[in-house]
């Protein structure tokens, strides 16, 4: 019907928006007012963010007919219109390093699509054993993770610690260097499950 104004957003409806999101009906030609979204970064979801980017009218549905990138504009109606608000994504990405190693960043707010790059460094003794976390597919035991922003991450990096074992070793010793190697793998095993993760 040519009396209506369709109000959508790209690539979803965030915010509140004037007119609200979807008809305004009853419309006239040569109706006038003003068309608004909220100026800066708002929360969206948990560690998602969206702020306004602009906005694109379309007449017929898929003919453009006007657009720009402010958050506010006049609209005089003509016909029957589709005012989609466009929205730019930033995602919350979270790193944090378990004990025995650290990481070299503690990640920040990423755009959509922005890459990310995350290296789990071992201390002295220790080694990098795994991501926990939301990490993307097929990283999960490589220590530098190297992804795109499409959601909210947060990953831990877990450190095993190497025990050291060899036959004149003494089972009553900690393990953690030569000089000090314990006796047998059993020992070694029976402290690994304390510190999950080791190498003999």
């Amino acid at each position: 019907p040519s009396d209506m104004l369709g109000i959508g957003g790209a690539p979803g409806a965030y915010a509140a928006v004037t007119p609200p999101y979807g008809l305004t009906n009853g419309l006239e030609v040569g109706d006038a007012f003003l068309c608004s979204a909220p100026t800066g970064t708002l929360d969206v979801a948990t560690g998602a963010r969206a702020r306004c980017a602009g906005y694109a009218l379309y007449t017929n549905e898929t003919v453009l007919a006007a657009g720009g990138t402010t958050n506010a504009f006049w609209y005089t109606h003509e016909r029957f219109a589709r005012l989609v608000w466009r929205w730019d994504l930033v995602y919350e990405v979270a790193f944090t390093a378990g004990t025995g190693g650290t990481v070299t960043t503690n990640g920040g707010w990423y755009g959509e699509d922005e890459a990310v790059t995350v290296t789990a460094q071992p201390a002295a003794g220790r080694f990098f054993s795994h991501w926990t976390g939301n990490v993307p597919e097929g990283q999960r035991y490589q220590a530098t993770l190297a992804f795109l922003s499409t959601e909210p991450v947060t990953a831990t990096a877990v450190f095993g610690q190497t025990f050291h074992v060899r036959t004149d070793g003494n089972d009553s010793a900690d393990g953690l260097s030569w000089a000090s190697a314990k006796k047998t793998i059993e020992a070694a095993v029976f402290v690994s499950d304390v510190t999950h993760g080791t190498h003999l």
